[in-house]
């Protein structure tokens, strides 16, 4: 059965399937069942990369505006700074859309808070993953199940969901789908792939 999958999407070219979100709306959980059930070996996560970057280069001003102090900031400056990571992030994917489409694999990225238009978007199907119920989110802040560890620094709740409401809005002005992994795993993965068509 998995053989035929994998035949089916050879022959249908599929793009790369980029999975933004903010932390812990459970991406990386999403991005390995949803691997599973369409028999995509290749996976990415821009975070992990982002955080090799933070490692490498960390005197970055975004990096070190974005590892300090936000939740002090006014949503104007955490709104610009949200964007210029955005934009580090969809440099990342496009080095990994670059490298996918040159050996012909699907691909699941899992993209963090990436914004559509940073990304080139008929190469990829982009979907963001909300938690809509607020203590469900926080939950899932201090209580990681996909990464089993907690997050290495302490996340500010409300600049969590601020970054998450400016990405759903921008993903629902471009017409692109946005999905609620408030339920189990397997509701918001028949959901993703409905919304792809797969």
């Amino acid at each position: 059965m998995a053989a035929v999958r994998a035949r089916r999407f050879a022959r249908r070219n599929l793009p790369i399937i980029v999975l933004a979100g903010t932390n812990g709306v459970g991406k990386t959980t999403i991005a390995h069942h949803l691997s599973v059930a369409l028999n995509i070996g290749q996976r990415s996560s821009t975070a992990s990369m982002l955080r090799t970057l933070e490692a490498v280069v960390p005197r970055h001003p975004i990096n070190r505006r974005w590892r300090y102090g936000l939740q002090d900031q006014t949503p104007a400056v955490v709104k610009r700074l949200f964007r210029r990571r955005s934009q580090l992030y969809g440099r990342i994917v496009r080095r990994i859309v670059s490298h996918a489409r040159k050996t012909g694999q699907p691909y699941i990225i899992e993209g963090g808070p990436l914004l559509p238009e940073h990304l080139p978007l008929p190469s990829v199907w982009y979907a963001v993953i909300t938690v809509t119920d607020a203590r469900e989110h926080q939950h899932r802040l201090q209580h990681p199940f996909g990464t089993r560890t907690r997050h290495l620094r302490p996340l500010h709740l409300p600049t969590v969901r601020f970054v998450d409401e400016l990405l759903v809005a921008r993903a629902r002005a471009c017409g692109l789908p946005v999905i609620d992994n408030t339920g189990s795993v397997g509701v918001t993965v028949r959901k993703l792939r409905r919304a792809f068509s797969l």
